[in-house]
C-alpha cells in the first residue's frame, strides 16, 4: 500500500526518515541533495509517499505520467524495489497514470527497470561548460 502525499506540515516529522537515503542517492549519483529534495516537497513540486514500511518514492505528477524522482527499499535490495515499482504502478493508476518514468545515471538500473517492465526512452546527456 502506498500512503497518499504527506502535507507540507507532516514533512519535518517525516523527512528525517527518508534523508539518508535521499543523501546516499545524491552523494553516489548527484541529482537534487536532501536540501533541495526538502525544498521540492515543501513547495509542492514533488510528492513523498512511503510504501507499506518497505521504502519510498518521491514524483513528479504530470497529466498521464508518474515521473520518480528518487526511489529506495529501506533494507536496500533490488527486490525491494520491485515491490516499490509494482506498489507505485499500482497507485498511479489510480489517478490515470499510463506511464512511469524515472532517470538514472546509474547502468545497473538497466536490469531491474526490464525486469519491471521499464523500456528506454529518452536518454539525457548534459555537459557543464
Amino acid at each position: 500500500m502506498v500512503t497518499d502525499p504527506f502535507n507540507v506540515e507532516d514533512l519535518p516529522d517525516v523527512f528525517p526518515i527518508i534523508k539518508p537515503f535521499v543523501e546516499r542517492l545524491y552523494n553516489s549519483f548527484g541529482g537534487y541533495s536532501p536540501e533541495d529534495t526538502y525544498r521540492l516537497l515543501e513547495m509542492r513540486a514533488a510528492t513523498l509517499h512511503l510504501v507499506e514500511g518497505e521504502g519510498f518514492f518521491i514524483a513528479q505528477w504530470m497529466p498521464g505520467t508518474c515521473h520518480v524522482l528518487a526511489a529506495a527499499a529501506f533494507e536496500g535490495c533490488t527486490s525491494g524495489i520491485d515491490s516499490i515499482i509494482s506498489s507505485t504502478a499500482d497507485y498511479a493508476k489510480k489517478y490515470h497514470c499510463s506511464k512511469i518514468t524515472f532517470s538514472s545515471p546509474r547502468r545497473g538500473w538497466e536490469k531491474v527497470a526490464i525486469r519491471n517492465g521499464f523500456h528506454v526512452d529518452t536518454i539525457t546527456y548534459a555537459r557543464e561548460i
